[in-house]
């Protein structure tokens, strides 16, 4: 038998048993007495039986074996007599009188997903690096938002942060107390955002991490906003110790009238290396058959802030290997800035998981702009398809974030810059600029001159390896390009640029990379 508290919410179908069904409550001994009969379940161990009062409140609970006999079942509880009974069975196939019959999101390919999820981290006015609330201070994070990012990858959905008027304490001890008090005092925060386009979601994932065995205050909030009605709730939550708790069922209360699907729980020591087994869950649900082109395996390494060796599974152009640094900011409620770059021979990924890291191009980017994606790509060449695999990365993050088409910037070093350069020559209008270092021109210059997007090319003028020749050349021709196209100087300088250089520019600020370059000269 597999675990109840696994297989309780696959598919929420609901009945409330008529009077006649349920026998006359013991209520000396506060028990609630009834027989029931459950047919044409099939794929399902147990169904879970519920009592609530006249209010919605959850009395008692019990799990029964699936079985075309009929069971007389105990639920022991208070004010029995008034009590009513709710049915949650794991197959859709159970369709009694009464039950809630909810569209099954798998056989409508069109429909739309969001991942709405509470993170104390992004509630919190404090540091959120030193909050005990983010997975580590190289990866701000908070634990439900990890979740959620696995989640988008494989679904292609969109992130919904859930924010508060109140801020959180970021100190854990300080945050347990308020969340204690909270709960006790049953104070229900004001929500900050709203969903502007709820109606248009057909599948709502929703994560949180439990607080003192239950969800927290705001996810009651979350609930009384929102009628789930007609929708597929599938939720996941985060803990140190009470798997679930009761929130599974909380949120069955809530939304009587949605599709409650299988939950995940997970321990929040275990969430960053817990990527297989979202995706096993996924896959249960029926994401893997459906995650094709958008699916993307994560890394479970990290180096100078960015998760290393994500994979995207290109149906056109194969495993692309990236790593990837997504602020903890970023929740798809407004468009970010795109920064990708290429890395040059000793990054590709034949030279080993995270040689891209090496380089400083993606790290020094993240200074620039606190609401922009940065990506370091790790290709196989510095040819054509690689050029291709950086095209299919861009088009992979535009349809699956909330990008801003004109903040998508492009750079290549070395043979990276070769890449680059191609890319430039065939889809250049992806980007809003290109900046080139230490490389050659290897691209299509007409193409480029059409669609005129900005370059800017960075080489010494001795390069040990290239030379400046390439890129001046690249450069003459690219403005006699814009010359034939009427621009003046002026608006040629606007959006082409060439920076060379000399020796001495290196050697005075390393100096050991004067003595290393000489020698190397002279052997």
């Amino acid at each position: 038998m597999k675990q109840t508290a696994l297989r309780l919410l696959a598919l929420f179908v609901l009945l409330i048993i008529g009077t006649s069904a349920v026998c006359a409550a013991d209520a000396e001994n506060g028990r609630l007495a009834f027989s029931v009969t459950l047919r044409d379940i099939a794929d399902a161990d147990y169904a879970f039986c519920a009592a609530y009062d006249r209010d919605g409140r959850m009395l008692a609970v019990s799990s029964i074996p699936v079985t075309t006999a009929e069971q007389r079942v105990q639920l022991p509880c208070e004010r029995a007599e008034t009590a009513s009974v709710k049915i949650i069975t794991l197959n859709a196939a159970f369709s009694p009188t009464g039950a809630v019959q909810v569209p099954d999101w798998r056989e409508s390919p069109d429909s739309k997903v969001m991942i709405a999820y509470f993170a104390v981290a992004e509630n919190s006015d404090v540091d959120a690096v030193s909050s005990a609330s983010v997975i580590s201070s190289g990866d701000p994070r908070g634990y439900p938002k990890f979740v959620a990012d696995v989640i988008a990858e494989w679904t292609g959905g969109t992130l919904f942060s859930i924010r508060t008027e109140t801020r959180y304490p970021g100190v854990y001890n300080t945050l347990a107390d308020y969340a204690r008090n909270e709960k006790e005092s049953g104070t229900v925060p004001k929500l900050a955002n709203h969903i502007d386009n709820f109606d248009d979601y057909d599948v709502f994932f929703i994560g949180y991490p439990i607080w003192w065995y239950t969800l927290p205050q705001v996810m009651v909030s979350f609930f009384e906003e929102y009628d789930f009605s007609g929708k597929t709730v599938i939720p996941f939550c985060t803990h140190y110790g009470s798997r679930s708790a009761d929130t599974f069922g909380r949120i069955a209360q809530f939304e009587p009238n949605a599709a409650i699907e299988e939950g995940l729980y997970l321990h929040q020591n275990s969430v960053t290396g817990s990527e297989s087994q979202i995706l096993s869950w996924l896959d249960g649900l029926g994401y893997a058959e459906t995650a094709n082109a958008s699916a993307v395996t994560l890394g479970t390494q990290t180096r100078r802030g960015f998760l290393n060796d994500n994979v995207y599974h290109s149906e056109t152009e194969g495993d692309i290997h990236y790593s990837s640094y997504i602020p903890a900011s970023y929740d798809g409620s407004e468009p970010y800035a795109l920064f990708i770059t290429l890395p040059g021979w000793e990054g590709l990924y034949f030279q080993g998981v995270g040689a891209n890291m090496v380089e400083d191009f993606g790290t020094e980017a993240i200074q620039y702009n606190d609401n922009m994606i940065v990506l370091s790509a790790q290709l196989n060449d510095w040819g054509e398809a690689s050029a291709k695999q950086a095209v299919a990365l861009t088009e992979y993050f535009l349809s699956h974030y909330n990008i801003d088409p004109g903040k998508v910037y492009l750079h290549g070093m070395s043979g990276g810059g070769e890449t680059g350069s191609l890319v430039m020559g065939t889809r250049p209008e992806l980007y809003a600029a290109y900046f080139m270092t230490a490389s050659q021109w290897d691209g299509d210059l007409e193409v480029l001159a059409a669609a005129r997007t900005p370059v800017y090319l960075a080489v010494g003028a001795e390069d040990s390896y290239y030379g400046s020749q390439s890129m001046r050349r690249a450069y003459e021709t690219l403005r006699g390009l814009y010359r034939r196209q009427s621009l003046s100087d002026t608006e040629i300088d606007e959006i082409l640029v060439l920076n060379v250089k000399n020796q001495d520019y290196f050697t005075e600020r390393v100096p050991e990379y004067a003595t290393t370059h000489t020698l190397s000269a002279s052997m």
